[in-house]
């Protein structure tokens, strides 16, 4: 559209958000070679997905930016040639430009939110290693899979996503049945059934430091019957090129918790448990059932069925074959080894924990059977209760030797139970030993071992012989130990509530609750800004503070996120009615509704068939349209107003260098 509207005078490229959706897909590569499959993209093979030569010659030749003509680069279009296309015949040739700033880029991109779409991307100051989560709201091509992982490291996709290896549609079963699924992917099933639930997740932290790397999302309405829903990542980076990854899942809700994890194609063992012999017959949901078949819905499954299987929820275990299984009582380690030309290896630690089940089981990739690859997966399934469960994995990318050779959950009674549980570890490394410590909140003191104690959210302290080489703490208010002047305190959590909004400019006045801030040291860093029914996160891009007022200015996505057409406004009742359709409406709860000229604001309490409900308080005499004939008024949805809260937790990271 971009042309033919220059011709009337219109230049999209003028508006800031055509520059964020190329940047997207540059901002989601992994390494610099991988784009996350999300939902219907992509493959266990797949390289990047989405960038192509045309959008990105458009970009550069318009925008001029270096990062894409890189893109180009990486296509390929940019050797030696003199007239790409035969438009290039009567528009200026960008070929020698598009090359030399090329040259000039240097993609090593650092830990990332893009919370608008619900996705984190962690990864090491070398791009080496990285993990993807995807948090974001499920759409028509979307999968059931809310705090998915996936791992890539040392160029190879090391925990890859299916992807959509199939392209059927829904009159095939195994859409459904497993590349949809929960199952299929690193995520956790509650009850055997796959997420009902589609309410985007809210980021409660978010952290990249020098050497630690942290995301931590809550998405509760994955499950109905959940309460809890949340996954913690912690990058830990050991050298420039290495890193290992600690996850940690909390779950409450439901009778049974399986934590469903795959490595990539090639051999696999797990060390440390004895495994029962394979069950051959049948799949994992029963000596009895076939491969693939619907056991779980007897209406779906039943023979002769001809319609769409859209509305299967089941377990997908259907699709599991060669099972096998241990309860083990020490820890446990699944490795899966690339082989061929690749030393790649990934090996996960499991810690163990009474009554946890560990199955091994075989899964093809294509639920078809098109694609012969098998995948070998591991479950780790619990009972679940009113405390709910913590489960702990510790994710090891190898290039060539492991780092780590054994990891140890603390068991202390003071840490607590379920789902609140306090983990701490010990990752041991040669003659250096990682102390982890992941608490729910900031706040509440435990200890750590070697004398330490926290209230710290998230801590990692690396000891080399006896040394400390590395001490990060986000949240809480200090790390003490039992040495005389060894403590170490972390800056305090800023929170305020938003007394102003200059939309224009995204900039909001807060008024801080307490603590003393030095805004300079704020630039960067990510603020949280959420109310009963929304959270949204930006970046910083610059601070002040005047008394208890602080400043910011935002930057990272664009605070508008959608607009609409009032038709008309009914004052006494509280609604705005408008013809524009507006994809997920119940997703605007918690948002703010702007006239046109960004003067006026109120919250939307909730959207339904084209009425929006706002405060029965509010003032909505700006929002109406100037007479009965006129076709109404624009307005702008944006991400926070005033009277929202906000949080910035902040970390402290020493380094013996």
């Amino acid at each position: 559209m971009a042309k033919p509207l220059s011709l009337a005078g219109i230049d999209l490229y003028e508006q800031p958000k055509i520059r964020l959706m190329f940047d997207a897909q540059i901002d989601m590569l992994c390494t610099g070679a991988f784009t996350p499959a999300i939902g219907d993209a992509g493959s266990i093979d797949s390289g990047w997905i989405g960038p192509d030569v045309t959008t990105y010659e458009a970009a550069y030749r318009n925008l001029r930016l270096s990062r894409y003509a890189w893109v180009l680069d990486q296509l390929g279009a940019v050797k030696d040639k003199n007239v790409q296309s035969f438009e290039d015949l009567f528009t200026v040739q960008i070929l020698e430009k598009a090359r030399s700033d090329a040259q000039k880029y240097q993609h090593k991109p650092n830990s990332r939110l893009m919370d608008g779409y619900g996705l984190a991307v962690l990864n090491n100051p070398n791009d080496s290693v990285a993990v993807s989560m995807y948090y974001g709201i499920k759409g028509g091509h979307g999968h059931f899979d809310r705090l998915n992982i996936e791992l890539f490291a040392y160029d190879k996709r090391l925990s890859p996503d299916l992807g959509y290896p199939d392209f059927m549609n829904a009159f095939v079963p195994g859409i459904y049945s497993w590349s949809k699924n929960t199952v299929s992917h690193n995520c956790l099933v509650i009850d055997q059934t796959i997420q009902q639930g589609n309410a985007s997740g809210v980021v409660l932290r978010f952290h990249d430091s020098p050497t630690v790397h942290v995301v931590d999302v809550d998405a509760q309405g994955s499950y109905s019957k959940a309460d809890v829903y949340r996954r913690t990542l912690v990058l830990v980076d050991v050298g420039e090129n290495d890193s290992y990854l600690v996850d940690i899942f909390r779950v409450r809700g439901g009778k049974d918790h399986a934590l469903s994890i795959h490595g990539p194609e090639g051999e696999f063992s797990l060390v440390g448990a004895s495994l029962s012999p394979a069950v051959t017959e049948g799949t994992l949901a029963g000596r009895a059932v076939d491969y693939g078949r619907l056991y779980d819905n007897p209406i779906l499954g039943k023979p002769g069925y001809k319609g769409s299987f859209s509305s299967y929820k089941g377990s997908g275990y259907q699709h599991f074959f060669n099972w096998q299984r241990v309860i083990p009582d020490e820890p446990v380690m699944g490795c899966w080894k690339i082989g061929g030309d690749s030393a790649a290896q990934l090996r996960v630690h499991v810690p163990p924990h009474t009554g946890q089940e560990l199955i091994v089981a075989d899964a093809y990739v294509s639920p078809t059977r098109k694609i012969p690859t098998i995948l070998k997966y591991m479950l780790l399934r619990r009972s679940g209760d009113q405390l709910g469960n913590t489960l702990v994995t510790v994710w090891e990318p190898v290039s060539s030797e492991p780092m780590i050779e054994r990891v140890k959950l603390h068991e202390v009674a003071s840490l607590g139970r379920g789902c609140n549980r306090i983990v701490v570890m010990s990752v041991h490394r040669g003659d250096t030993i990682d102390m982890i410590a992941i608490a729910p909140e900031q706040g509440q003191q435990y200890p750590i071992g070697s004398g330490l104690t926290s209230d710290a959210a998230v801590v990692v302290i690396s000891e080399q012989k006896g040394r400390r080489i590395r001490t990060f703490a986000a949240g809480g208010t200090k790390l003490s130990t039992n040495k005389s002047g060894d403590s170490i305190d972390i800056p305090s959590t800023i929170s305020g509530t938003i007394r102003a909004v200059d939309y224009a400019a995204k900039r909001i006045d807060v008024r801080i609750d307490s603590g003393l801030i030095t805004p300079a040291t704020l630039l960067g860093r990510m603020v949280r800004i959420f109310n009963a029914d929304h959270s949204c996160v930006y970046k910083i891009a610059s601070a002040r503070l005047d008394n208890r007022t602080l400043t910011l200015e935002l930057t990272g996505s664009d605070i508008f996120t959608g607009r609409i057409k009032v038709r008309s406004v009914d004052r006494e009742a509280g609604t705005i009615t408008t013809p524009t359709s507006i994809l997920y409406p119940y997703h605007l709860a918690g948002m703010h509704l702007v006239t046109e000229d960004l003067k006026h604001a109120v919250p939307v309490v909730s959207m339904d068939k084209g009425v929006i409900r706002l405060p029965p308080d509010a003032v909505l005499a700006p929002f109406v349209p100037p007479n009965s004939e006129s076709d109404g008024r624009n307005a702008w949805i944006v991400d926070m107003g005033v009277g929202d809260r906000i949080e910035i937790e902040r970390f402290v990271h020493k380094s013996a260098s």
